[in-house]
């Protein structure tokens, strides 16, 4: 089948795909501005996740907070070539810091979270994805 110099998304849908939301990679470090008031709006670390199609303008992202919720973000930036140098210390501790949270609350890869991972709780999937939705909208630096 001949494409034509085009991609198999114009080609099924007939119309060409907007990419201009796809500036940040998965899971890559970000600065992102919650809804505080300006004149001091703060930024705060997070995981970028990706375009947010259903919030927002076309430039929304998902964001991983470090309290494990994932939100809609317009004011989000990568994080410098100096926030990401080895030699940057107070950056490359507040990232551990952050992995530390995460993984705390939501497991690794291969593990759950430590409070979900006992045996005998017989928790359900459906019961530790509605209790980790009701964990705290808490901020911590």
């Amino acid at each position: 089948y001949q494409l034509n110099g085009t991609n198999p998304h114009t080609v099924t849908l007939g119309r060409e795909m907007d990419i201009s939301n796809l500036q940040f990679g998965w899971y890559e470090w970000v600065y992102y501005r919650d809804d505080e008031p300006y004149p001091m709006p703060r930024e705060y670390l997070g995981r970028c996740l990706g375009p947010a199609k259903t919030e927002g303008n076309a430039m929304t992202q998902w964001i991983l907070k470090k309290n494990g919720k994932v939100v809609p973000r317009r004011t989000v930036r990568r994080c410098t070539p100096d926030e990401m140098a080895l030699s940057n210390e107070s950056e490359a501790r507040k990232r551990a810091k952050f992995d530390e949270e995460i993984e705390a609350r939501l497991g690794d890869s291969y593990n759950l979270p430590p409070r979900y991972d006992q045996a005998g709780e017989g928790n359900t999937l459906e019961e530790i994805v509605a209790t980790l939705a009701d964990v705290g909208d808490d901020e911590v630096e």
